[in-house]
This record gives C-alpha cells, sequence and structure tokens, in this order.
C-alpha cells in the first residue's frame, strides 16, 4: 500500500447511491516534492475492490474567487465523481493541490490578478501539483502508470490543460469541465486575451486529447469564452472534442461538481474514452436517486433541490422551515459540519430533517 508515502490510510467501503456497487475509499496525505521543497497534499483515493494494477485518473478541483475559502476545499466534496471513474476501473484520486483544504504550502497558482492576467503561470503552478501528485501516485503497486488520464474542473481543467501540454509519460487523455481562471463574476473574466492566449500557448505543445465539457449557463465561462477559447486550443494543433451540455441549474459551472450532473455527462465520456482506446466499463451503476419522499412543507424548487441532495456524498443534510426555506450540504468533512451549513444556507427558522439520507431525530 506504500505506506512511506502516506501519512494514514484508512479503507471503508461505500455503495453507490442507485446500485450495488461497493468502493474502496481512501483517505491519504501524498509527500510530494514540488520545486525542491516537501508538501503534503490531502486527497481521496477512490477504486474498486482488487489488487489492480489499476489505470490511473486523477481529478483536480476549481478554485474559489475568494482566497480565504481555499481552506474549506473537501476532497470527499467529489467522491461522486471519483466513483464514476472508479467504475471504469481506474484507481482515482481526488487530490487538492498547495493551499487548499489541508494540504501545505503556499498557494502557487496566482495568475498576478487582473492588472496583469499571467494565466500561463497560473496554469503551470496547477500543473506542478498535478504532477506531483501523479509521481506518488504513479509508485503504487496497485497503479499501471503507463495509462493516466487527467481530470479537472474550472482552474483544475485549466491546470489539467497545462499538464496535457508537457505531454508527461504515461498521460493518454484529458478532460477538461469548465476551464479556465479569472473569472470576477457572472460573465465577467478579466484579460480575456490573455487567457484566449494561455489556451493557444498549451494548445501548441499539447499532443494527448482532451474532452471539454462546458454547459450553456456557465457563469464563469460563458458560451461565447468558451468557443473562443476552444478555437484558439484546437488552431494551435492540440486534438479536442468539445460537447455543449444543456443548460444545469442555476449555474451550468457546477456541471461537474453535483452528483445529479453526472447522468448528463457520463455517456460522453464513455466515448472519449473509448475513442482514445482506454478502459471502459461495459455497464455503469445506475444513477437514479433513492427513492426517498420530499419532505412535506417543500415547494417545487425545494423538492428540485431534494432530489439534488439525494446524489450528493455523504456528510450531508437537509434543512427547511415551515415557511418553505430550505437549504443543504454535502460532502462535509463531518456530519455536524453538514448540519452547521444546511442551517446556515437554509436562513429561516429552520430544522435538520435529514442526514446521510435518513430522517434526523
Amino acid at each position: 500500500m506504500a505506506r512511506k508515502r502516506m501519512s494514514f490510510i484508512f479503507l471503508f467501503l461505500m455503495a453507490y447511491p442507485g446500485g450495488a456497487t461497493a468502493f474502496q475509499h481512501e483517505p491519504a496525505e501524498l509527500a510530494v516534492t514540488i520545486k525542491g521543497r516537501a508538501h503534503r497534499l490531502e486527497a481521496l483515493i477512490v477504486k474498486l475492490d482488487g489488487a489492480g494494477p489499476f489505470p490511473l485518473a486523477v481529478i483536480s478541483h476549481g478554485s474559489p474567487r475568494k482566497a480565504e475559502d481555499r481552506a474549506k476545499a473537501i476532497p470527499n466534496g467529489l467522491s461522486r465523481q471519483a466513483e464514476e471513474f472508479a467504475a471504469h476501473g481506474y484507481l482515482t484520486a481526488v487530490v487538492m493541490r498547495r493551499n487548499y483544504g489541508r494540504s501545505s504550502g503556499e498557494w502557487a497558482e496566482s495568475y498576478d490578478g487582473c492588472k496583469f492576467g499571467a494565466y500561463e503561470q497560473g496554469g503551470n503552478g496547477s500543473a506542478d501539483d498535478i504532477a506531483a501528485a501523479i509521481g506518488v501516485l504513479s509508485a503504487r503497486p496497485d497503479v499501471d502508470a503507463a495509462t493516466i488520464v487527467a481530470i479537472g474542473q474550472s482552474a483544475g481543467g485549466f491546470g489539467s490543460l497545462a499538464y496535457a501540454a508537457r505531454n508527461p509519460k504515461g498521460l493518454k487523455a484529458a478532460i477538461n469541465f469548465a476551464g479556465g481562471r479569472g473569472s470576477q463574476g457572472k460573465w465577467d473574466v478579466c484579460q480575456e486575451g490573455r487567457l484566449l492566449d494561455a489556451f493557444e500557448v498549451f494548445g501548441k505543445t499539447a499532443k494527448v486529447p482532451s474532452l471539454w465539457v462546458y454547459a450553456e449557463n456557465d457563469n464563469y465561462f460563458g458560451p461565447n469564452l468558451a468557443q473562443e477559447m476552444l478555437a484558439r486550443y484546437a488552431k494551435a494543433g492540440a486534438p479536442v472534442i468539445f460537447f455543449k451540455a444543456p443548460p444545469f441549474g442555476d449555474d451550468g459551472h457546477r456541471l461537474f461538481s453535483r452528483g445529479s450532473g453526472i447522468a448528463i455527462w457520463r455517456d460522453q465520456v464513455r466515448k472519449f474514452l473509448h475513442a482514445s482506446a482506454l478502459p471502459v466499463a461495459a455497464a455503469l451503476p445506475t444513477l437514479d436517486a433513492p427513492n426517498l419522499p420530499p419532505p412535506s412543507m417543500l415547494g417545487n424548487r425545494g423538492r428540485e433541490h431534494w432530489q439534488r441532495y439525494l446524489l450528493e456524498p455523504d456528510h450531508r443534510a437537509f434543512a427547511a422551515s415551515s415557511d418553505n426555506h430550505f437549504g443543504w450540504r454535502s460532502g462535509q468533512r463531518t456530519v455536524e459540519d453538514a448540519r452547521t451549513g444546511a442551517l446556515k444556507n437554509c436562513k429561516g427558522e429552520c430544522k435538520i430533517l435529514n442526514v446521510d439520507g435518513k430522517p434526523s431525530e
């Protein structure tokens, strides 16, 4: 189990919400060296039972607009997405980059603010962390280091493309969900021209195929900008497939980070993996939500959110009030964190109604 590379290992089985597939979840800290300095990167490793070796998939998270929110990043928040790739047979690792969650080190992804828009620099900072994590994970006896897929959302998608531009050994493909940097607000990206320049730079050297997934109502990188980024990347010579996903919720930027979004991109990922001659499962677990009726006080919007809540990872809680306020939080470090977050999101005289899919006492 390569214990010398992990500060702790804890294995437990989780069942996919809609089926009987069981996964091993392994919280870990990866001991990495980046530019000569030692760091610890918090991670969650998800795989099917067995000794392997498994092909490797590494998932990279996004970056919040507020610096103080970086510490709130949690690997478990993307555990459903990790299970989706694990179901294809990959050992899948959700890795917190430096200065996110409990990972050590200073933030290494600065693009020097909107005045300069040094996006290539920011993307390479993310790529350094991705490369370091893959280096450690590739040494595991249950990993096939000859077959690697880099997956990322938002800043993580942008960083995964920066990593792919290096054409590292073993990397066979990259999947970019709503990748980009520099979002200040809804459809407000500073120094768009320099962001496009960075995509062109990465596209000039990238040889591995990539799949891009952007929702029509992405509030960070709208459809017009997404097409411009694609055009610059593809014109530079990089092989890429683009999937324009339908609108998702209030903000399509969350398409990847929400468990309820998996049904929208699942088939596109399966086709891409198959077309890239990469491992693909013959069948995947059902994505049906558990058959739990919504609380009676919820209106139409609350019932819609209830169905989303049922597909999210555990350490989750749902709160509601008699006057139709509701709120929920999922994928937290602890159940108590989920309860606190749900009540905060509810913004009314609310009480906890459900925790981890079970009625609250």
